[in-house]
């Protein structure tokens, strides 16, 4: 019994440290976003369980971490945009105290989120806002924090970290609408061999559509099966209508430089395009809807709750961008190599994340040449589908 107890002894002695260990919190990575009149600060967490608390004074925020260590580095935060200033962080204990130094009066949202585990501190300033009426300000700020909690926990709960939990539960499938560009009386681009951008989208669209309508859970939708026309805004009401997890957008576009070719994909950008290319294709996409009002009555009262819905979209739009443009790589020229943003129309759905892909430019011969072959085709559908199953962490099987 000596024996046993003293083994036993041994063991705890050294299980306790990391058992320890173990129930301590870490925080190994930081996010900062920022809109107009919101900032919004992201502490990705390694449990679901934490006890933390805020305190708030004057242009000042404080996070206290209990049994919480920092595994990031805060220097690596770009404060340039947004109200933080600077961030510190130190130790009282083994509790992890985080103080946020703000350039302006603010007002204070925080939550914790799951899958994967985070606590997120929500800063509005209303400076940009003055010259709406108090009644509109208050419902603006309420309705937007609804608007964002909404959208994150459907984005990432629901679609970005559960896509394979949700097929293995048989619950509601996974909806994607592909969205053939172009179509009807309105051809897009024409090559110099004739081809239409409206009939390539739409055999590349049908072939990505019975890929992913073979797994299990997943649904693909297209926007137009047929040589007829959709609006903008129509393709948005399909999406909108089948409360749509994702949203992509097929072109094969051309470019007044007749050397452009390879593939880019767009995301929206709020706030412009990141490249002069970016804003040309988004203004000749957008050419047909030029008559639709797109300003409402209070435009920065419209702009408070878009901001602010479309933040966690946007990111999300461009981390599928990402999958996609590395899967790409490897059987096509690309013609970026990082995600471009620019305003486009069909990328507007606050909640839904969305992707204009270029499969091409019908204004470059060899490259007309390929985007008419069925073998290109099935390349660069095969590659498109794979990052797809990887951003919703589904097994891939390929086509069967």
């Amino acid at each position: 019994m000596k024996v046993w107890l003293g083994a036993l002894s041994f063991v705890l002695f050294f299980m306790l440290p990391w058992i320890s260990w173990a129930q301590v919190a870490r925080v190994h990575g930081m996010r900062l976003s920022a809109t107009v009149n919101h900032t919004r600060l992201v502490l990705d967490l390694n449990q679901e369980k934490i006890d933390y608390g805020i305190e708030t004074a004057e242009k000042k925020i404080i996070i206290t971490l209990k049994h919480a260590k920092l595994a990031t580095n805060l220097a690596k935060l770009d404060l340039t945009k947004g109200v933080v200033s600077s961030l510190v962080s130190k130790y009282r204990g083994d509790n992890l105290q985080i103080t946020m130094f703000l350039k302006d009066q603010i007002q204070v949202k925080h939550f914790l989120l799951a899958r994967p585990p985070r606590l997120v501190i929500d800063i509005t300033t209303m400076k940009d806002v003055a010259k709406l009426e108090v009644a509109e300000i208050s419902t603006a700020y309420l309705d937007a924090m609804e608007s964002i909690d909404r959208m994150e926990r459907k984005i990432i709960d629901q679609l970005y970290h559960d896509g394979a939990a949700k097929i293995s539960q048989n619950s509601r499938d996974t909806v994607i609408v592909i969205d053939p560009g172009h179509g009807g009386k309105d051809p897009g681009a024409i090559g110099s061999r004739a081809t239409r951008e409206k009939n390539i989208t739409l055999v590349v669209a049908r072939k990505l559509q019975r890929i992913l309508n073979n797994t299990k859970g997943v649904r693909a939708i297209l926007t137009r099966n047929g040589d007829y026309y959709v609006s903008l805004r129509g393709r948005l009401k399909i999406v909108h209508s089948y409360n749509a997890d994702l949203f992509i957008s097929i072109h094969a576009d051309a470019y007044k430089r007749r050397e452009a070719c390879g593939i880019s994909i767009f995301a929206l950008s709020q706030k412009g395009a990141t490249s002069e290319a970016a804003r040309w294709l988004a203004e000749k996409e957008n050419a047909s809807e030029l008559g639709q009002a797109m300003v409402d009555k209070n435009r920065l009262l419209r702009s408070v709750l878009i901001d602010l819905s479309q933040t966690a979209t946007v990111n999300a739009s461009l981390d599928l961008g990402k999958k996609m443009l590395e899967a790409f790589s490897q059987v096509a020229i690309l013609h970026s190599p990082k995600v471009e943003q620019a305003a486009f129309v069909i990328l507007k759905s606050p909640y839904v994340p969305s992707l204009l892909v270029e499969i091409g430019f019908l204004s470059h011969g060899s490259e007309e040449k390929k985007l008419n072959q069925s073998s290109y085709q099935d390349k660069i559908v095969d590659k498109m589908a794979e990052s797809i199953h990887s951003y919703l962490m589904i097994p891939f099987k390929g086509k069967k």
